[in-house]
């Protein structure tokens, strides 16, 4: 197969040459020539690409950007509303201290008018279970009298003496 190469030149055109066995007992060889139109169509460079990329990793981190203020204000608008709840978990008038509400009753009563002033309420006398909570109770006393729960302890008290 030949082609004219000086007449009008068709740029996709593929050329085959052989070369034939040497004297010397070399293999043969065949190969395939493409001819482009121009170089451009062959360039490594790949610029049409380039925009592309950029275009990608400007959308890639803006989009980033939004999700981590979103997310900033996510967390924020959560915290508030945390804090919201905290504070409207108790009834008005109530003092809220760790997962517990607390109450401090101006009434003068008994410890039985009192704790069934609590079970109405639909709570109980405080039973105080840590050094913080006292030190919570004590502040929200501030010197008066209080009624606390009771609940039934056995313990047994052992004197040693070193005699």
């Amino acid at each position: 197969m030949s082609t004219v190469i000086y007449a009008t030149p068709v740029f996709s055109n593929k050329v085959r040459y052989n070369r034939k066995e040497e004297e010397d007992g070399g293999k043969r060889e065949e190969r395939e020539v493409v001819i482009y139109e121009s170089a451009d169509d062959i360039r490594d460079d790949h610029s049409d690409l380039q925009p592309q990329e950029g275009v990608n990793y400007t959308q890639l981190r803006s989009s980033y950007n939004t999700l981590s203020n979103t997310h900033r204000q996510s967390l924020d608008e959560v915290k508030k509303l945390k804090d919201i709840i905290q504070g409207k978990l108790c009834p008005e008038g109530w003092t809220r201290f760790g997962c517990s509400c607390y109450l401090k009753s101006t009434d003068k009563k008994t410890w039985s008018e009192s704790r069934t002033d609590c079970e109405n309420r639909g709570s109980d006398l405080v039973s105080i279970n840590s050094k913080e909570e006292l030190g919570f109770v004590i502040k929200l006393n501030e010197n008066e009298e209080s009624w606390i729960g009771l609940s039934f302890i056995c313990s047994i008290i052992v004197l040693l003496s070193s005699h």
